[in-house]
């Protein structure tokens, strides 16, 4: 098995990353790997991505031979310690179909995982997972697994896993991070959630539901 890392536009940034716009990503493996990890514009960020927004809608399948791992993050893989993510959208759906019992799917909307800072930004669209076998999924409207700042982040949209517990609007998973004045917006759809974020170790200020955009 092979682990692969694609994006969009860079693999690695340490520069700026402004007012792009991503359109269309596509792709497919003929060979089994152990882990695909891709990020729309940017795989691993410690530099600066401003005003960018996914407007392409992305429909992932995994083979019944191919992925265990399926990380996957619209705007950015990973956001790295000194990392910034500001003024970003998910403005497009993002489906994934899980054929292959034992598979582990990990999605953000904006960012996978969040080890820096995401400032206003968000998710408009639908973010979900879905199988007829069992899976492990950590999907989140905003953020994947955040161990970082985020700051005036916001769903808008539809996140669900046919997993029960597997998905969550704004952040699915908090470690040692900090949130502040995140907001589900009237409309938003949360399925098979714990409101908010599924799993807390870290901070959370100012975080609820509002009833205007």
């Amino acid at each position: 098995y092979q682990a692969i890392v694609l994006s969009g536009l860079a693999t690695e940034n340490y520069g700026t990353v402004s007012a792009v716009n991503l359109t269309s990503l596509e792709g497919a493996f003929g060979q089994s790997i152990s882990t695909l990890a891709l990020g729309g514009l940017v795989g691993f960020n410690s530099g600066i991505v401003e005003d960018c927004n996914n407007m392409a809608n992305i429909e992932m399948t995994t083979q019944n031979s191919s992925t265990i791992n399926l990380m996957f993050g619209a705007i950015v893989l990973k956001n790295e310690s000194g990392g910034q993510i500001l003024g970003s959208q998910n403005n497009a759906d993002i489906s994934i179909t899980v054929r292959r019992n034992g598979q582990n799917i990990y999605v953000g909307g904006v960012v996978y995982e969040n080890g820096g800072s995401i400032i206003a930004s968000g998710n408009n669209a639908g973010v979900s997972a879905q199988g007829s076998g069992t899976f492990s999924s950590t999907i989140g409207g905003v953020v994947g697994y955040n161990n970082g700042t985020a700051s005036h982040i916001f769903n808008n949209g539809t996140v669900s896993s046919s997993q029960s517990s597997g998905s969550a609007g704004l952040i699915y998973y908090y470690r040692g991070g900090r949130v502040e004045t995140a907001f589900e917006l009237t409309g938003s759809t949360i399925i098979n959630s714990i409101y908010g974020g599924a799993v807390n170790q870290g901070t959370i200020y100012g975080s609820g539901n509002s009833t205007s955009s």
